[in-house]
C-alpha cells in the first residue's frame, strides 16, 4: 500500500525543487571539500577552514532535502528509501547505472575527443562503481538474510 502524501509530493513542483536542491548542495558539499583542500596545500588555512565549514553546511542542507525525499523516493535512481534495505536496493541502482552505463558513455566520449586521461579515470570509477554494485549486493543478501 503507498502513502497518498508520499504520491502527492512525488508528482508536485516541490518534488523537483527538493531534487534540485539535494543536487545543488552535494555539489556545492563537494566543490567546497575540494576548495578546502587545495587552500591547505596552499597553506591557506583561514580559507580551508573557511570552505571545510562551508563543505559541512551545504552537506547538511542536501541530507536536511534528503529527509523530506525520502517519503517519495531517491531523486537519483527513483527508488524507496525509506528502510536500510531500500537505501542498499537504490544504491546497487545508482552504482549499477554508473558502470554498465553512466561511466563507459563518458569514457567513450572522452577517447573519441582526444582526453585518454579522463578516459581512463571514467573507466577506473566506472570499475569502482561494479566493487560498490558486489559489496551493496553482499549487504542486502545478509540483510536479507536476517529476516
Amino acid at each position: 500500500m503507498s502513502d497518498p502524501r508520499a504520491e502527492a509530493l512525488q508528482e508536485s513542483r516541490t518534488y523537483e525543487n527538493l531534487r534540485e536542491a539535494f543536487a545543488s548542495d552535494a555539489q556545492a558539499a563537494a566543490r567546497y571539500a575540494f576548495f578546502a583542500h587545495r587552500s591547505d596545500e596552499a597553506g591557506q588555512l583561514d580559507i580551508e577552514e573557511l570552505f571545510s565549514a562551508l563543505a559541512r553546511g551545504k552537506s547538511a542542507h542536501a541530507e536536511g532535502a534528503l529527509r523530506f525525499l525520502r517519503d517519495a523516493v531517491d531523486p537519483q535512481t527513483r527508488e524507496p528509501i525509506r528502510t536500510p534495505r531500500d537505501h542498499l536496493r537504490s544504491a546497487i541502482a545508482r552504482c549499477a547505472y554508473e558502470h554498465e552505463t553512466l561511466y563507459p558513455r563518458f569514457a567513450k566520449t572522452a577517447r573519441e575527443e582526444g582526453f585518454d586521461r579522463v578516459a581512463d579515470w571514467f573507466e577506473t570509477v566506472a570499475e569502482a562503481s561494479r566493487l560498490h554494485v558486489a559489496r551493496l549486493r553482499r549487504e542486502l543478501e545478509a540483510l536479507e538474510a536476517q529476516s
